[in-house]
């Protein structure tokens, strides 16, 4: 007959230095040693290291989408920046990058106002369902999430086509800014500039 524990039941004691199930020593909850948490540390600062590279590249190569304020990607982007950049990103840091990116305020916000989603070249790929911009209003705007979705939802068709047609446009003036700048930059380097 086999003894069945109850919740109540206290956990079966481990001989000293016997490990658990994972292998690993059970030690008192906040009990860590000083080797573990320096450990720990370390490998934490190696993940946020290679989680700043990634950022950093994607700026880089993708600047018209993974710019401030946050814009809305599409629907497996993941698998749009593997595909782009192969072996040069970490899967998993990326992972890590891309979830930190859309839990932002700023990225949720523009879920919620129906904002439209982008590819990588910045091209639009449809605008969030309706369920994304609810989701995105809770997390955003907690009880006033209704109150909220009520007006966004009030605006027309025509307006939120125009937001398409605006964000392109924002995207095509910021293009030519930036190679302005850097044909200024150019020519400042060069000595011709004002000349």
């Amino acid at each position: 007959m086999s003894k069945h524990l109850e919740l109540s039941d206290p956990p079966p004691a481990l001989a000293d230095g016997e490990s658990g199930s994972a292998g690993r020593r059970l030690l008192a909850p906040g009990a860590l040693s000083a080797e573990e948490r320096t450990r720990r540390a370390s490998s934490q600062a190696r993940r946020q290291e290679r989680v700043r590279q990634v950022a950093a590249l994607l700026r880089d190569r993708f600047p018209r989408v993974f710019c401030i304020p946050r814009l809305p990607l599409a629907v497996g982007i993941h698998q749009q920046v593997l595909d782009e950049l192969g072996s040069d990103v970490d899967a998993k840091a990326l992972r890590r990058f891309l979830r930190s990116w859309v839990t932002r305020t700023d990225y949720l916000d523009a879920i919620a106002h129906g904002e439209p989603l982008l590819n990588l070249d910045g091209s639009p790929a449809g605008l969030p369902t309706p369920d994304q911009q609810q989701n995105a209003a809770e997390r955003v705007y907690g009880a006033r999430a209704a109150a909220v979705l009520a007006r966004i939802r009030g605006r027309s068709e025509g307006e939120q086509a125009a937001q398409i047609v605006s964000m392109a446009d924002v995207l095509r003036i910021l293009d030519e800014f930036r190679r302005a700048r850097r044909a200024r930059a150019a020519r400042l380097s060069r000595g011709t500039l004002g000349a």
